[in-house]
């Protein structure tokens, strides 16, 4: 159940992404910084995507 909390919160994860990459590109240029943000970017954008199914979203509203 608490996987299905993590991907419920996908826009959290995109806001941090976009937090790690706007600092890493403009206060410190840092490769890692980028990297990092963009994997959570990522992964942000890719639990939006599951959320969009509708499997999961019964799922969620059946065990929620």
């Amino acid at each position: 159940m608490g996987l299905l909390w993590i991907v419920k919160l996908w826009w959290l994860w995109a806001i941090v992404g976009i937090i790690m990459l706007y600092l890493s590109i403009f206060s410190n240029f840092s490769i890692f910084g980028i990297i990092i943000g963009g994997i959570i970017l990522f992964i942000g954008l890719l639990f939006k995507k599951v959320m969009s199914s509708d499997t999961i979203k019964s799922r969620m509203d059946r065990n929620l």
